[in-house]
């Protein structure tokens, strides 16, 4: 009498063999067919700068230097416009803010703190630019005049910007004062599709310039060391309604 295999066994041998191959083969396809990964439907950045800088009038007698450190951050949303993208503006914040001024004269001295400054420094986001397989962010730390002391000899003082927006003051372009590190803040493309992207840039940057008066010369100089940490975070979800209402084009 023949005996007969019980259950659904693959046997032994060449046949088993093939079997297993089919079973690889199918696997492999399988695999092959797989759903692609889901695509964001926006990105959520948010981008934060820091800076210590120091400023310095000299004229004749006469002269002021300063000093200060700032904190701000910029958070806003990203999304994807056939070839381009939109850049919306959610939250802009100043974290820190501290100055302080010493402008001293032939027979006086005056001392300013942060609450003498009117003005604060001001983050610009104007937009991200899509240039090759590169995302190109352009932004600017906007100053103000200084020193805040009474004097006809203002002058701008220039605060952090990326390389893609090249700020201009009197004393020229900002980007030739770089004279450490680097401005250009950009990431790959690809890499936001690939999950959260985080990037720190630094640089030292001075500026010089001589402004010249009807009976004295005087010079103006600055110099700060900026930091600025990006974090690009892809979305899947659409943002809540109640978040929707903070999305704001950025032209």
């Amino acid at each position: 009498m023949k005996r007969r295999a019980l259950g659904g066994g693959l046997g032994t041998g060449p046949r088993r063999a093939r079997a297993q191959a089919l079973a690889l083969l199918g696997l492999f396809l399988a695999a092959g067919s797989a759903p692609s990964q889901p695509v964001p439907g926006w990105w959520e950045i948010e981008l934060t700068v820091k800076a210590d800088g120091q400023y310095r009038l000299e004229s004749g007698a006469a002269g002021a230097s300063g000093t200060y450190s700032l904190a701000l951050r910029w958070t806003g949303g990203l999304e994807k416009d056939d070839h381009d993208y939109l850049l919306y503006a959610f939250k802009n914040e100043l974290l820190a803010w501290e100055a302080g001024e010493t402008a001293t004269g032939p027979e006086t001295q005056a001392v300013y703190t942060t609450r003498d400054f009117k003005n604060r420094p001001e983050f610009l986001m104007k937009y991200i630019l899509r240039e090759g397989d590169e995302l190109r962010l352009n932004f600017a730390v906007s100053g103000f005049e200084v020193p805040i002391t009474e004097t006809e000899n203002t002058f701008a003082l220039l605060l952090p910007s990326s390389e893609e927006n090249d700020q201009r003051g009197p004393q020229g372009a900002y980007n030739p004062g770089v004279t450490r590190g680097s401005n250009r803040v950009a990431v790959r493309e690809d890499e936001i599709y690939r999950g959260p992207v985080t990037r720190r840039y630094r640089w030292s940057w001075r500026g010089r310039q001589w402004l010249p008066r009807d009976r004295s010369t005087s010079s103006t100089s600055q110099w700060h060391d900026a930091v600025v940490e990006l974090r690009i975070t892809p979305r899947f979800a659409p943002p809540q309604p109640r978040d929707s209402l903070l999305f704001r084009l950025v032209l």
